[in-house]
């Protein structure tokens, strides 16, 4: 199979200086002190053909000065306009696909100097990089014109366009566009985003973060050419390294927050409903009000049951019995919360048809905003413990009834039904069922004249309203 080196002239020759050339590849090239990297290609290889691109002025310079040594070998200039990229574009494709089927040896050393050329070249190469016979080679300066150390053109650079694209397309969508070839950067960030996306971040605090900064380290060098990306990328991975031991309510507002600019707003939602229900177990772990796992799914049921206005007695450990309506404010702060944000998200899981996309993002980002607010004003560290205002609160009152109801019970009769079942019956017209439990006109001529204040109490309790200093 025929052997092509293929080369980018410089734009001059400087005939007088002679720097040093060490060799660092696999490829069979002369160390020692040469005029520059053609010098040494055409001392390197004998029997190879030659193929040198570059401007009409650093082509004469070039065959000037190295007219004897080009003199007996296949050597062919192709010259392009410096200036027209898509001539540049053309030619080097063109002759990559006429040698196709040869071992080239691609030297890019002089394109280094010129950044627009190895941006182009680059990209170009992008494309024909998984050709088995390519090799890519360039001259890295040690010392400043003095010593230069061949190395082989890593994966990394070959793969220009589709490194800046997946990085680009990660750090904006979260995902990895399908790509027919694949390579380290491709699969770790394939992972990353896939764990990232189905919600598993133990996995990407396992192991994801570890192995995408030892990547980024390893290729730092090499990977110049998407600095910016690569900063936005490691600014990433910083903020979310920076969670891994916070309270899991923090991670998963940060999670909340993090999908939101992103616009995954189904999973903005999801992590912030469970957040929401998490700080609540947290902060009443501390507060010794609960003292199970708040972290466990059933047990997110019972704050929810708070919420709801509906505690288990069993499973909370409140100061007193009237520890829920007197402190029924705090907590409708976090239900009405908790509620939008319920909405939202089941909005959006069921095919959402009615409600815009900024209307959504707005709606989102301010649930983010009223919970970042009452976390930071320690809203639910200010639940009252006492029992001052019992006798201002719906419950206290509604009991001070069903003990004047009582009064009208039969001596015989075991239980008292609740004053909220006696007055459904008396609205209905069928307190008379009750007849073999209690004295009915009694009974009646108590509701009669109470009915008013028991309805009030009813419906505030029927609307969350538990707390009343002016009944």
């Amino acid at each position: 199979m025929e052997k092509v080196v293929i080369s980018l002239l410089g734009l001059s020759v400087k005939a007088d200086s002679k720097p040093l050339y060490r060799n660092n590849t696999d490829v069979e090239l002369q160390d020692g002190y040469f005029i520059n990297s053609i010098d040494v290609l055409l001392h390197s290889f004998s029997d190879n053909k030659f193929i040198f691109f570059g401007t009409k002025e650093a082509i004469d310079q070039h065959k000037k000065v190295f007219n004897d040594l080009i003199a007996n070998k296949k050597v062919e200039f192709v010259e392009f306009d410096d200036k027209n990229l898509n001539d540049i574009f053309y030619r080097i494709i063109t002759i990559i696909q006429e040698n196709k089927d040869s071992h080239i040896l691609f030297d890019i050393t002089h394109s280094f100097r010129d950044s627009v050329i190895m941006s182009v070249l680059s990209t170009i190469i992008s494309q024909i990089v998984y050709s088995p016979h390519i090799k890519m080679i360039y001259a890295k300066e040690i010392k400043r014109f003095q010593e230069y150390q061949y190395e082989l053109v890593s994966e990394e650079i070959l793969n220009t366009s589709n490194i800046a694209f997946i990085l680009s397309s990660f750090i904006s969508t979260l995902r990895i566009p399908s790509l027919s070839s694949k390579y380290e950067l491709y699969e770790i960030l394939h992972n990353f985003s896939n764990h990232l996306l189905s919600n598993q971040f133990n996995e990407i605090f396992k192991e994801d973060i570890g192995i995408l900064k030892d990547y980024i380290q390893r290729n730092r060098e090499n990977l110049f050419f998407v600095s910016n990306l690569l900063q936005e990328m490691e600014q990433m991975i910083q903020a979310i390294e920076s969670i891994r031991d916070k309270a899991l309510y923090e991670q998963f507002l940060f999670f909340s927050n993090f999908f939101l600019e992103k616009d995954y707003f189904l999973h903005s939602s999801s992590y912030l409903i469970e957040a929401i229900g998490l700080y609540i177990g947290h902060v009443l772990t501390e507060l010794k009000i609960i003292d199970f796992d708040y972290t466990l799914y059933a047990n997110q049921q019972k704050i929810k049951g708070l919420l709801n206005l509906q505690p288990s007695n069993n499973d909370f450990t409140f100061p007193n019995e009237y520890f829920v309506d007197i402190n029924v404010k705090i907590i409708d702060e976090f239900y009405y919360l908790r509620n939008e944000v319920a909405d939202i998200r089941n909005n959006l899981a069921h095919i959402n048809v009615n409600q815009q996309y900024k209307d959504i993002k707005d709606r989102l980002s301010n649930a983010i905003k009223t919970f970042e607010n009452l976390i930071e004003a320690e809203v639910l560290y200010k639940l009252d413990t006492t029992d001052k205002n019992k006798q201002y609160t719906v419950t206290y009152q509604l009991q001070a009834i069903q003990k004047e109801v009582k009064k009208f019970k039969y001596p015989k009769a075991t239980s008292v039904p609740k004053i909220q079942t006696i007055f459904e019956r008396y609205e209905k017209g069928e307190i008379d069922k009750l007849q073999s439990l209690m004295d009915i006109k009694k009974l009646k001529n108590y509701i009669n004249k109470n009915r008013d204040r028991i309805k009030a109490l009813l419906d505030k309790q029927k609307n969350r309203e538990l707390i009343l200093k002016n009944l």
